[in-house]
């Protein structure tokens, strides 16, 4: 008898072979470690895509109190796909983000740039789906010192997001 994830685990499998790489657009929902928000990726050879964001900005892993630290950054990043054609395949993608933040003492401008690694499939032609995981230096400039809820540090990143390719 078939248990359910093998099954789960052949449709994939199924849905995967019979997508092909003839989707140079995809819209997708960007659900990363401290961001949740709306992008667009367009894929401008066979190997390259340019991506953008628009990201509400939660650093839940950086502050002392949950929430504490909320904002929203705008992401850019290009997408190297190592041995398949774009959009699907292991990736490399270097990123920068930059926006607005606001805490109890004030508000003010939080930055990160780093670089993730992950997969990405494209089942039944058209949803687009990517994990990943790297490492990025963060920085909040929130008035009135550098102690918490300021910050910079580096820390690790994961990288997820769903969309629709055509």
């Amino acid at each position: 008898m078939l248990s359910p994830m093998k099954v789960a685990l052949a449709l994939v499998g199924v849905l995967a072979s019979v997508a092909h790489a003839d989707a140079p657009n995809v819209m997708l929902a960007d659900l990363g470690l401290h961001v949740v928000g709306v992008g667009y990726q367009r894929s401008i050879s066979d190997h390259v895509a340019l991506q953008i964001a628009a990201e509400s900005y939660t650093p839940w892993t950086q502050e002392d109190t949950f929430f504490e630290v909320q904002g929203f950054v705008g992401r850019v990043r290009p997408m190297l796909y190592l041995r398949a054609q774009t959009p699907t395949g292991w990736w490399l993608s270097p990123f920068g983000q930059a926006g607005v933040a606001s805490a109890s003492r004030g508000n003010g401008f939080t930055w990160a740039v780093g670089a993730s690694v992950g997969y990405a499939w494209l089942l039944a032609a058209h949803v687009h789906i990517a994990l990943g995981l790297g490492a990025q230096y963060d920085q909040a400039r929130i008035p009135g010192g550098r102690d918490r809820p300021a910050f910079a540090e580096l820390w690790p990143t994961i990288d997820g997001s769903i969309g629709y390719a055509f």
